[in-house]
């Protein structure tokens, strides 16, 4: 059994970077974002896991959440950016290494406004189920 995040990861990645309309839209997708990164960027943050497997596959239930960082006064920008990110992903096929992505789907957004009164910082989250190739 594996718990298959890192494919996971790794397509959520190809598929946000390789989207020309969003990288129109951002200076990057990123895991650890560089010093000095200009605004707007995503990060694909925290993601849990939980066994959702079967006596006869292996299975898990993740959970994943991506950020969008902007400086735009108000949150347009983060939005429209959020929008582009839930049209990638959101009940679409994606293929994994080594296991299957069973579905996608988005449970949450928001957008927040950062203590410097600026940053604005939009959280949209994504569940999925994915299983081991048999």
């Amino acid at each position: 059994m594996s718990l298959n995040s890192t494919p996971f990861r790794n397509a959520i990645y190809s598929k946000l970077n390789d989207d020309a309309t969003l990288s129109g839209l951002i200076t990057g997708v990123y895991d650890d974002v560089p010093e000095g990164t200009a605004y707007p960027y995503v990060v694909i943050g925290d993601d849990t896991a939980v066994n959702s497997g079967s006596k006869t596959i292996d299975g898990n239930e993740h959970t994943l959440n991506i950020h969008v960082w902007s400086r735009y006064r108000g949150k347009k920008e983060a939005v429209e950016i959020m929008e582009r990110i839930y049209t990638l992903l959101h009940n679409v096929d994606i293929s994994l290494s080594g296991a299957s992505l069973i579905n996608i789907r988005q449970e949450f957004n928001t957008v927040l406004v950062d203590a410097d009164g600026i940053t604005r910082h939009g959280i949209i989250r994504f569940r999925a189920v994915v299983f081991d190739e048999d």
